[in-house]
């Protein structure tokens, strides 16, 4: 038997953890109330974090701090390639906003081409022919080491 190493309870020694159940859930939440104001807000200063999520200034830095990726992330954050104005989202080019700008391009862009109708190229299908000699054209085309599956090349039926 142990304690926790925040709250002093008595957990289990054979835990994998040094805090109990109770703490490893705050801290879970909190550093995902702290990974959205980072992702999706942009969000740059402990001040700012600890002022957005609603966490003591103290106890921010003290999940930066054991969360050093984060850490890392907050204060090396990049300029949007697009509107150079603000941070970029966390391993991407452009920020929140201007990202949603170009997916909303890219859907109205494929929208608008999806409502164009269908015209197959003439060059595809020679005019004149039906399904049977497009077939055996084909097939013409493909050489002789292919299957055929004509009845006669099909064994046990005697070649009827």
């Amino acid at each position: 038997m142990q304690h926790c190493k925040l709250c002093n309870r008595l957990i289990a020694s054979d835990a994998t953890r040094e805090v109990c159940d109770v703490c490893f859930e705050r801290y879970d939440m909190e550093i995902g109330f702290i990974e959205d104001a980072i992702e999706i807000h942009g969000i740059t200063t402990p001040e700012e974090l600890a002022a957005h999520t609603h966490i003591s200034l103290e106890r921010v830095n003290q999940l930066l701090f054991s969360k050093e990726e984060l850490a890392h992330e907050v204060e090396d954050q990049e300029i949007c390639a697009n509107c150079r104005k603000k941070p970029t989202m966390p391993r991407h080019r452009y920020c929140l906003s201007c990202q949603l700008a170009l997916f909303k391009t890219l859907g109205d862009e494929a929208r608008t081409v999806a409502k164009k109708p269908y015209i197959p190229d003439p060059k595809s299908r020679p005019k004149g022919l039906s399904a049977k000699e497009e077939l055996a054209e084909k097939r013409n085309r493909a050489g002789y080491n292919r299957f055929d599956p004509s009845i006669k090349s099909v064994k046990g039926t005697g070649g009827k």
